[in-house]
């Protein structure tokens, strides 16, 4: 369920959902508009509860799931508290061979709006770069971590890129155009604001999507420019983008 370019020529040929190889297609996707690969990030999520659960008890359940993934590798982090009307936050790391996770349980408000609790369970690996052994194994743990809570499994990827000069938004929006040509999908909405481009869309070639009202979404492409930087930056999400730009 990750995105992969078949081998090609150019910008015209398709990226599909496969399960080896995608850092360095994506990257040779990069390259080809003039930008770099600089990291990736694998993630997930679960529902593990619907209760409302006070901040002490969702650090011993933090303790208790983070002890069937892998050892906690430093100081774990408590946001919220019993009363607070937001969402109560234990968040720490945890390192399973040689790859160092970031682990959270959130309790708060069902999303919907509808009365209740419920409790979230996050996991995440980031890197500058994964070899293709290592980005399968990396999908293969999130997998099989979250299966214990879920049957839906839905999993998501980012892919964070630099080009090093300025791009005015023509040459953004030329940018983010390419990357869904080569992705063989169709932008739905974009927003142009400031030194941000950002375009979300659809293709029939990923399996994994979110809905915005009644349209299926599946690849969301950003570009910011960075003065302090005189470079523009590049991220490409899949079925979002789920950091902030």
């Amino acid at each position: 369920m990750f995105l992969v370019l078949v081998l090609s020529h150019g910008l015209s040929p398709y990226m599909t959902w496969q399960a080896e190889y995608t850092s360095s297609q994506v990257a040779s996707l990069f390259d080809k508009i003039d930008g770099q690969l600089i990291g990736l990030e694998l993630a997930g999520m679960a529902r593990v509860n619907e209760d409302h659960m006070t901040i002490d008890q969702l650090e011993g359940l933090f303790y208790k799931i983070a002890d069937e993934f892998a050892p906690i590798a430093g100081p774990v982090e408590r946001t919220g508290h019993d009363l607070s009307a937001g969402v109560r936050q234990i968040k720490g790391q945890v390192l399973k061979e040689e790859v160092l996770y970031t682990l959270a349980l959130n309790n708060g408000y069902n999303p919907d709006g509808s009365a209740g609790y419920e409790t979230y369970v996050l996991v995440s690996a980031a890197a500058e770069s994964m070899s293709a052994s290592k980005e399968a194994k990396v999908r293969q743990e999130l997998s099989d971590f979250l299966k214990n809570y879920t049957s839906d499994l839905r999993l998501a990827s980012l892919y964070r890129g630099r080009i090093g000069q300025k791009l005015d938004t023509r040459s953004m929006i030329s940018k983010g155009e390419q990357i869904f040509k080569a992705l063989g999908g169709r932008i739905i909405e974009g927003i142009e604001e400031g030194q941000l481009v950002s375009r979300t869309g659809y293709s029939s070639l990923i399996e994994n999507s979110l809905f915005i009202g009644e349209e299926k979404i599946n690849i969301n492409v950003g570009l910011r420019y960075n003065e302090y930087e005189d470079a523009t930056y590049l991220w490409l999400g899949t079925p979002v983008i789920f950091t902030s730009y």
